[in-house]
């Protein structure tokens, strides 16, 4: 894939998503799935270095009996931590392809993230828009989410709502069963969602302001997905609220930056 296609463009414009088959080739598939495995073989060791974000259950205490692996729900920072990763994903040349030509040749990285949904208890994530939960409201980050497993209604593929880019920044609140903030539930009891069913390879491209949600996993397929925002240097430069982040250079003059590259290029602003 060398740019959106019109239709693509469309979907995008009109949906606020579009769907990208075949994006990943299954090589790169392949290799990404063993650089997570290797990292969930390694938790307690890669703590500090990588996000790991426990299933609902483990954090209120349940789930003993579960492997250690499917303990997790989500897994962050491990491209800006794995070179190989960082190689087969962030700037592999067909997301690259993709982030550059809605954002240009100035290209950082916001969050890299792994979305596990175990089999059998992997849990919802419910309703919301992305920049309804950063804290800095950068309304032109891309994300980009690469199926490694086929993802079906079965095991809670993603949600999106068509349109809904249009709405502006919604309001997010928490409950008290909330995993994390998300869209007032009175505003999403009776929605008509597309369901976002992908095979692995295939990926969905969608604006900050999307609504989206995935519901549980009670199949026997685990729902392994890779995420990856992008956001331009001029976003990234303004970012009112930095905190942490890196935001290392994916794109610089329109030419890839290496992991070493991008590890002698981080900035804090």
């Amino acid at each position: 894939m060398s740019q959106p296609t019109a239709d693509q463009l469309r979907d995008y414009q009109r949906d606020g998503f579009f769907l990208a088959r075949g994006l990943l080739p299954a090589e790169a598939c392949d290799d990404l799935r063993r650089l997570i495995e290797a990292a969930l073989a390694q938790a307690e060791e890669l703590a500090g270095r990588f996000l790991f974000d426990q299933e609902k259950a483990v954090r209120a205490g349940g789930g003993a009996e579960w492997a250690a692996r499917d303990r997790y729900r989500k897994l962050g920072q491990i491209a800006q931590n794995t070179p190989e990763y960082w190689e087969r994903f962030i700037v592999h040349p067909r997301m690259l392809a993709v982030a550059r030509y809605f954002l240009g040749d100035e290209i950082r990285l916001m969050y890299d993230s792994v979305f596990l949904k175990p089999a059998r208890h992997g849990d919802a994530t419910p309703w919301h828009q992305d920049i309804g939960l950063w804290p800095n409201k950068l309304h032109q980050a891309l994300s980009i989410w690469v199926a490694l497993d086929p993802a079906t209604r079965e095991n809670g593929c993603l949600q999106m709502l068509p349109g809904s880019h249009r709405g502006g920044v919604i309001e997010h609140v928490t409950y008290p069963d909330s995993l994390h903030k998300e869209l007032p539930r009175e505003l999403v009891a009776d929605l008509a969602p597309a369901h976002v069913e992908l095979a692995p390879g295939d990926a969905v491209v969608w604006h900050a302001g999307t609504w989206h949600h995935s519901p549980p996993n009670r199949s026997e397929q685990n729902r392994i997905g890779v995420a990856a925002v992008y956001v331009t240097a001029a976003d990234a430069a303004s970012a009112p609220h930095p905190g942490k982040m890196r935001w290392p250079w994916v794109l610089r003059d329109g030419m890839p930056c290496a992991f070493t590259e991008h590890a002698a290029t981080v900035e804090s602003y």
